[in-house]
């Protein structure tokens, strides 16, 4: 219950102490006139007033006692959905003062529902629902075909909630829409509908939405279309197109007194005549056929619904249904008797357990005495409770087995079978002796049925640990820049998902680089050129791999020696490998400006300032490029060049290895022709 209460009695206390007798019938009221509360609410109002006197006396009332309280000191608590007045009166010798609060009780919204009546909605556990989901979810599944609307109802709880108004909203509007109180299904696809109370928005109810491929014809078949009384025919069927999304549908008969159908197309005969069976698509697209049976009639009979009930001691009666047919038979009536009436009795298709044992009751046409049918009746002591013995669950590795220990009472329970089911069989799998195996890492619960129909169950968590089997580095050779403190290297546990991802990381030569990190990632740091090992140890199993470190200063691999211009605007470039290895092309991009400084239009695309460009013979350690083997990629210089910047970019090794220089390390190679005409016009 939720409360607001203020210290009653100092409040009093302290509003009487500012009461005078001059302004009391002017000052005395509540703070608030009108106060609106939640049934289990409860608050203490303010009053105001002049100086206190002695013998002064201060009292409440409410007109409603249904609807709220209110206590010697003011305290008022809401009780029940309604309005009343609340009185407050001050009593001074012969004189007294009143003032009156309105209050207004609301009832909460503990729960909203999505009306399913007019509706294709699924159990999120029924097989249907989980063909159509692309993933598991927990609450209820809304099949619409594309290009249909479905009206939204809701049901809010309490009924006699004080609003009972709600709001519809879906979280993508492009597969499904809310146009007024109609969902639109757009397109096929899945997204969420919120149903939201509107006086207490916190309450809501979520439901998944799956638009599906509609079913737009169907057709049914059913050989040459007869059936005899008491006899069965298959009804075939056939879903156009064959994409749809579900492909089932749903029987119904016309003439439900001449022949019916179950649900798997079976059509019973009942009577001589002729029915319309009629086949709807389930996909709620409204495609529908229909065939006609002819029925033909067969001999009398006596039947009962079913042929073996259970009865529990001291529970509820059974009830036996004989049918005679056919359905015009003139004389109805019927006998019951009890193979063993100390057993179960019976008494116009009414059986009464009395204690545990088995028994045949049989009914018998009056008018025909040579027509009876009977029923085995089973009297049964029930289960009363099931449970665990390790009520707080159990954890096993993957690949392990365990075996599960239950109880079940009383102690004179009929029968002790029960049945075993996992809600995550990819997880744990339990067989029908108890005994669970673990697959894979996760959670499961498993649940023990008793099979006497007492619906007792009990439930265990079971946690399955996968643990570490190996692991790898997921590249093996790492190229560190000299100097650089965050080239990351990672590992994969074998399997992937094995509990303890923890490891350590350390190198073969820390002179060389270090490596940092406690999880299935570090940070190298290369310290000097060279080639050292890094290892990679996990802390669940001490499994381990290896990887090469190499550190180099890649970043100053490649040297733009010399750049210059000709007269006739040919660029020549000359780069020189300054590292310890074989570089099998270099890229670069030249940025072009005029003579006043500015940028140039130099590309084909008639709009860049700037061409990319390669050189692709092999430059050895130390070698330098050769002149006329270097390619431009889109140049198109026009007119005399003023100054060229040329910024390598990257390079391949002869590994095929390629390194992006950062931008922030490249270093450009600029051109001007104003300083080497000041050079040549100087000697």
């Amino acid at each position: 219950m939720m409360k607001r209460w203020i210290p009653a009695v100092l409040g009093m206390l302290i509003l009487l102490a500012a009461f005078s007798a001059a302004g009391a019938e002017e000052a005395f009221q509540f703070a608030v006139k009108e106060v609106t509360l939640y049934e289990g609410e409860g608050i203490t109002p303010g009053l105001t007033g002049g100086a206190e006197e002695a013998g002064d006396v201060l009292t409440f009332r409410v007109s409603d006692p249904k609807v709220a309280s209110v206590s010697e000191t003011g305290e008022i608590t809401a009780l029940r959905k309604g309005k009343t007045k609340v009185t407050a009166k001050l009593t001074r010798g012969k004189n007294s003062w009143k003032t009156v609060m309105n209050i207004t009780v609301l009832r909460r919204v503990t729960r909203v529902t999505l009306s399913t009546s007019k509706l294709t909605v699924y159990d999120p556990e029924d097989a249907m629902a989980a063909g159509l989901l692309r993933e598991p979810v927990s609450c209820p599944v809304l099949v619409i075909p594309a290009g249909k609307n479905a009206q939204l109802k809701a049901v809010c709880t309490p009924e006699d909630a004080s609003s009972t108004k709600v709001t519809f909203a879906t979280d993508d509007a492009g597969v499904a829409r809310v146009s007024g109180a109609y969902l639109l299904a757009e397109q096929r696809g899945e997204c969420n509908l919120t149903i939201a109370s509107v006086q207490n928005p916190e309450v809501t109810e979520t439901v998944r939405v799956v638009v599906i491929q509609p079913v737009r014809k169907l057709s049914l078949a059913a050989g040459d279309r007869k059936v005899a009384t008491g006899g069965f025919l298959q009804v075939e069927y056939a879903c156009e197109p064959e994409t749809a999304s579900i492909q089932r549908v749903s029987w119904a008969s016309r003439n439900p007194t001449i022949a019916t159908v179950d649900q798997e197309g079976v059509v019973t005969g009942l009577k001589r005549g002729t029915a319309v069976i009629v086949a709807r698509a389930a996909d709620g697209s409204g495609a529908s056929a229909a065939i006609s049976i002819n029925v033909t009639q067969t001999a009398e009979a006596i039947s009962l619904d079913r042929a073996e009930a259970e009865v529990v001691v001291k529970g509820s009666p059974v009830y036996l249904r004989a049918t005679l047919s056919p359905a015009n038979t003139s004389d109805k009536s019927v006998h019951w008797e009890s193979s063993d009436p100390e057993i179960a009795t019976v008494e116009s298709g009414k059986v009464t357990g009395h204690k545990a044992g088995a028994c045949t009751i049989t009914v018998r046409s009056y008018s025909n005495p040579a027509l009876s049918a009977s029923a085995r009746i089973r009297v049964v002591q029930r289960a009363t409770r099931i449970s665990f013995t390790s009520p707080q669950g159990l954890s096993i590795l993957t690949g392990e087995s365990a075996q599960l220990e239950w109880m079940i009472e009383p102690e004179d329970v009929s029968s002790r079978e029960v049945t075993f089911t996992s809600n995550h069989t990819s997880i744990v799998t339990v067989d029908q002796n108890g005994r669970i195996t673990g697959h894979k890492r996760g959670a499961a619960t498993i649940t023990v049925k008793a099979t006497d129909k007492s619906g007792k169950t009990a439930q265990i968590r079971v946690t399955v640990i996968q643990p570490v089997e190996g692991v790898q580095l997921k590249a093996f050779l790492h190229h560190v820049q000299l100097y650089d403190e965050y080239h990351r290297a990672t590992a994969i546990t074998i399997p992937k998902n094995a509990n303890n991802q923890n490891m350590s990381w350390s190198t073969g030569d820390p002179a060389i680089a270090t490596a940092r990190g406690t999880g299935n990632a570090c940070y190298i740091t290369g310290h000097q050129v060279g080639t050292t090992s890094l290892r990679v140890t996990t802390e669940d199993g001490g499994f381990t791999a290896e990887g090469e470190i190499r550190v180099r200063d890649y970043n100053g691999a490649v040297l733009a020696e010399g750049l210059s211009v000709t007269a006739d605007n040919r660029i020549r470039i000359v780069l020189r490998n300054m590292s310890d290895f074989t570089i099998t092309r270099v890229r670069f991009r030249i940025d072009c400006y005029d003579r006043d400084g500015n940028p140039m239009v130099c590309n084909q695309d008639g709009e860049s300032t700037s061409f990319s460009g390669a050189y692709t013979l092999a430059l050895d350690p130390g070698m330098r490029s050769q002149h006329g083997q270097f390619s431009f990629y889109g140049a198109a210089i026009n007119d005399p060049l003023g100054m060229v910047v040329l910024t390598v970019t990257d390079y391949t090794d002869i590994e095929g290895y390629t390194w992006e220089i950062p931008e922030s390390a490249r270093v450009p190679r600029s051109w001007d022709w104003r300083i080497e005409n000041w050079e040549d016009s100087n000697g």
